[in-house]
């Protein structure tokens, strides 16, 4: 190993692994403590690979039925959208 591994090595992996599982980048942003998204995403933006394949199939999968809501009485209600 011709070069030793700094504390920011480990930082740089730790936050690839995240992304690698899926981790939110607004969740990783908080963790690492960047006061702006796009601080993250400077740095980080080159790792997180599948974003567009994860709106295309947003966009092309199957719609998804809207969640029942709760009421205060207890009751289940859809929202319905005008």
């Amino acid at each position: 190993m011709g070069k030793k591994p700094r504390i920011h090595d480990l930082r740089h992996t730790h936050v690839a692994w995240l992304i690698e599982k899926d981790v939110h980048v607004f969740k990783i942003q908080r963790r690492l403590g960047h006061t702006s998204i796009t601080t993250t995403m400077d740095r980080y933006g080159h790792l997180v690979t599948d974003i567009d394949d994860t709106m295309i199939e947003a966009i092309d999968g199957p719609p998804t039925p809207p969640r029942p809501r709760t009421d205060p009485g207890g009751e289940q209600r859809l929202r319905l959208i005008s």
